[in-house]
């Protein structure tokens, strides 16, 4: 069967495709373009992207993309195959491009997207999906301790706050330095959270410590932000990739078992905190001798609109509590 692939595309209905879709489209090519991928690789991902928008004018009523659910993904999907008749590496391209798309809209926080539906479409061949990157008390207590040594107070202090506050990275990105002078003080400044919200995030001593130490290595300066990027007089307040980076960079220090290019970033800080506060295990509830927090609390914490995406953060232990409840293993 003759297969041609962007057949979906249409200039006439392009017009008429979901503005929202259309701008996170362009942000995502613009953030491609930054990262300076090659040209021929930009043009196939903006391709394949305005096909399947197309597709979501026709079969989804121009949904804005980042509405689509497991399922809306699940049946797209099955489309490019049984519909379309595509290869199930072509298939696989079209997924991965779109799932590109979507963790670019997960990482950034100007869009308000918490969870991306599709790390969980499995690809058709047996290829491992990438898991979040959840770390341990221990883990993240040891990756701290091994900054603080080699004297990197600045990633020190941005991991412990993130680990800490559970922030997000663009929250992160607008600490001031003056919250972390008064030794009395578990606050930063207010911050502008998704959905405009304002609120401070918490931090304990861990976090002072470091912060306290990055302060007198950094020196007197005019910039109020905690965090800075560049050198001299190219010093300037870190933006959100300023922290993207830095996390990036921390990468290489973790000992973790699988595939190197695992992600660890600041989403990452925010899964294991929710999940460490959840089971007790955190060093912030030995500090305050608590034996964890319910999911009502983190969701506060989290500044979540519902406990559901809360409950999303946590990794799925449904196994671990069967076997608890019946004394078995259970095994893949």
């Amino acid at each position: 069967m003759a297969r041609v692939y962007n057949k979906t595309f249409d200039e006439l209905i392009w017009d008429q495709v979901n503005p929202q879709s259309k701008e996170l489209l362009n942000d995502f090519i613009l953030d491609m373009r930054t990262r300076k991928l090659s040209p021929i690789t930009i043009t196939q991902y903006q391709s394949d992207l305005r096909a399947f928008l197309c597709h979501l004018f026709r079969a989804y009523n121009n949904r804005f993309v980042l509405e689509l659910t497991r399922k809306d993904l699940m049946r797209y999907a099955l489309c490019l195959v049984e519909e379309r008749g595509l290869s199930n590496s072509r298939r696989n391209v079209l997924m991965a491009c779109l799932r590109s798309m979507l963790e670019y809209a997960e990482l950034d926080d100007d869009w308000q997207y918490e969870i991306n539906a599709s790390r969980l479409i499995r690809s058709l061949q047996k290829e491992p999906i990438k898991p979040i990157i959840f770390l341990d008390d221990t883990t993240v207590m040891d990756l701290f301790n091994r900054l603080m040594q080699c004297q990197e107070y600045q990633k020190a202090t941005i991991l412990m706050l993130a680990y800490e506050s559970a922030g997000r990275r663009a929250e992160l990105a607008q600490v001031e330095k003056y919250s972390f002078l008064d030794p009395a003080r578990n606050n930063t400044n207010v911050v502008i959270g998704k959905g405009r919200k304002k609120f401070s995030l918490l931090y304990f001593d861990t976090t002072r410590q470091a912060a306290v130490k990055w302060l007198e290595q950094r020196g007197e300066d005019d910039i109020a932000d905690l965090f800075v990027a560049g050198e001299g007089s190219a010093k300037h307040e870190a933006d959100p990739m300023d922290v993207y980076y830095m996390f990036k960079s921390m990468r290489q220090m973790l000992d973790l078992p699988g595939d190197d290019e695992l992600e660890f970033g600041t989403h990452s800080m925010r899964h294991s905190a929710l999940t460490n506060y959840k089971n007790g295990t955190h060093n912030v509830c030995r500090l305050l001798g608590k034996p964890g927090f319910s999911l009502d609390q983190l969701q506060r914490l989290a500044h979540h609109e519902s406990v559901d995406t809360t409950q999303g953060y946590l990794p799925d232990i449904t196994n671990q509590e069967l076997e608890g409840m019946f004394g078995i293993e259970i095994r893949a």
